[in-house]
């Protein structure tokens, strides 16, 4: 990734797509650069031999109710969970962007060198691949 972007890693994976982002620098994290200049976080096939810090999102709406969690696994324990709701008006995709930044939050702020986020929103994992090819500058 593009020198200036954070120093923190990740690796997500989507359970119904299989598929995987390889450990790269978060650059949102701590601003460095603006999005535009980033660079995009491919994603590759799930493997079942992931250890470490496994982080697991889920979303939903239901009732026009609109929310989502993320539960936290260290060596295939688990360690810690998160709830969030959004307004009613919010849509799943909107749940399933926030579903990803929570985590990515939660290992910044809990100094983690390395996680992985487990997700099955393939719509965000082409949409980080793909973040270069966005409109971003004013």
């Amino acid at each position: 990734m593009t020198s200036g972007c954070s120093s923190s890693s990740m690796t997500t994976r989507s359970s119904t797509q299989g598929t995987l982002i390889q450990s790269h620098s978060l650059s949102f994290l701590k601003p460095i650069l603006p999005p535009w200049n980033c660079s995009s976080i491919p994603w590759t096939p799930y493997r079942n031999d992931l250890q470490g810090v496994l982080i697991f999102t889920d979303e939903s709406k239901m009732n026009n109710k609109v929310a989502g969690a993320f539960v936290v696994y260290n060596n295939n324990i688990e360690a810690d969970y998160n709830t969030f709701r959004l307004n009613d008006h919010a849509t799943v995709y909107m749940a399933e962007l926030l579903a990803i930044s929570k985590p990515i939050e939660y290992f910044s702020l809990n100094h983690l060198e390395e996680a992985h986020i487990i997700t099955d929103s393939r719509s965000v994992l082409q949409a980080l691949e793909n973040i270069n090819n966005l409109d971003h500058q004013p």
